[in-house]
């Protein structure tokens, strides 16, 4: 909720008015319809401590409160935005892959796409990349040709084929 709350603020101050903010946390289409519940920072310091899981990020959290959020699908966000979204950022803590390979034509609907990859030794970036392609995301920039880099933390940016 007070990140939310920021971001309603940004909004504001920034007199965004096409921009549209929902309160939800995305979820993989399998999901459809389940809340969610995730632990966060009860005395709010650290905006960004939010997790699925209770201490997550080193621990030392020692005040985690459990908020129940609403869910929503890619496909659902992306409907209640319109017809084509110029621009998706999607940092949501290594659940990424679940979310964007279990999409398909909603993917197509994303002029660009900007995503921090969590890198996983089950889950390989060129098939991420691949199945992105299929649906007309390109990627901006080459993918580096060590296997070291591609199992590291990484932005990407993709475009839309047509978006060139």
């Amino acid at each position: 909720p007070k990140s939310f709350a920021l971001l309603q603020e940004n909004i504001e101050w920034n007199r965004l008015e096409t921009v549209l903010a929902v309160q939800a946390a995305l979820v993989p289409s399998n999901s459809k319809g389940k809340s969610l519940t995730l632990y966060t920072d009860a005395e709010g310091t650290w905006l960004s401590s939010s997790s699925i899981q209770e201490g997550a990020w080193n621990g030392g959290q020692d005040d985690m409160e459990a908020i129940t959020v609403p869910t929503i699908t890619l496909a659902e966000a992306l409907e209640k935005a319109g017809q084509q979204v110029d621009v998706v950022k999607m940092d949501i803590e290594g659940a990424e892959w679940d979310i964007l390979m279990g999409a398909t034509s909603e993917l197509t609907k994303m002029n660009r796409l900007i995503l921090e990859y969590h890198p996983r030794r089950t889950r390989h970036l060129p098939d991420l990349i691949e199945h992105l392609e299929k649906y007309g995301l390109l990627l901006a920039t080459p993918l580096s040709q060590s296997p070291k880099k591609n199992m590291e933390l990484q932005i990407l940016e993709f475009f839309q084929r047509h978006q060139k």
